[in-house]
């Protein structure tokens, strides 16, 4: 057991503790059938190495999660952990963003962790992998609620300027900016991305009427 535990931080590290367990037993068990004693089995590299792959691949193949492939259960596990904060995200992404964000953490946290469960005991490891994603998707150019990529932004000032010769005929070229101001800056903090503010009819109309009456007092 001595001599075996010298790879035990490494196999925790590939497949957790529990899978270098059952290793372990399996090497145990294999060692004492073909060797009379433990001088006899540190004698024969060859064969205790055999044992060493045999009993790896035994366990792998019992579907053990083990670092960069879990099992589906474990996959499954870190899902419905990640869809209890589903409509927050959506919010903040819309649902193409958030399907990328989870998609992204499922694959970073599969190759940091040999299992959810190691996984879900290391919050800060898990919260800077969630992190890392969120930049990813920002680096990306894709809009998410409060950024959005330039080219949403076109499209709304480009909505703008359809009406702004009207407005401005109301209010005035100085009030006129300050609303637009106020509608931008609002319309990006409540929606992920143009597509989400366009199918939103009543909310845009809400916006502009709270922001006219900012611009009015």
């Amino acid at each position: 057991m001595t001599e075996l535990n010298t790879t035990r931080n490494q196999l925790d590290e590939l497949i957790g503790e529990a899978g270098t367990d059952k290793i372990f037993d399996c090497a145990m068990e294999k060692m004492q059938v073909k060797y009379k004693n433990f001088a006899e089995a540190d004698s024969d590299y060859d064969g205790m190495r055999l044992i060493g792959k045999t009993c790896m691949e035994d366990v792998m193949a019992t579907g053990i999660s083990f670092k960069g492939q879990w099992n589906e259960t474990d996959r499954e596990k870190a899902i419905a952990e990640m869809s209890s904060e589903r409509d927050e995200l959506d919010e903040l992404l819309g649902t193409e963003k958030t399907d990328a964000f989870m998609s992204c953490v499922l694959d970073k946290i599969e190759q940091a962790y040999p299992n959810f469960e190691t996984a879900d005991n290391d919050l800060t490891g898990v919260e800077a992998i969630a992190e890392d994603c969120i930049n990813e998707i920002l680096d990306s150019g894709i809009s998410m609620r409060g950024n959005w990529n330039s080219q949403d932004l076109e499209k709304v000032t480009a909505e703008f300027d359809k009406e702004r010769s009207e407005i401005e005929s109301l209010i005035g070229v100085e009030k006129t900016d300050e609303f637009f101001e106020c509608a931008m800056y609002t319309i990006e903090q409540t929606y992920p991305n143009y597509e989400a503010a366009d199918n939103d009819i009543s909310g845009l109309e809400k916006i502009g009427e709270d922001c006219m009456n900012k611009v009015l007092e």
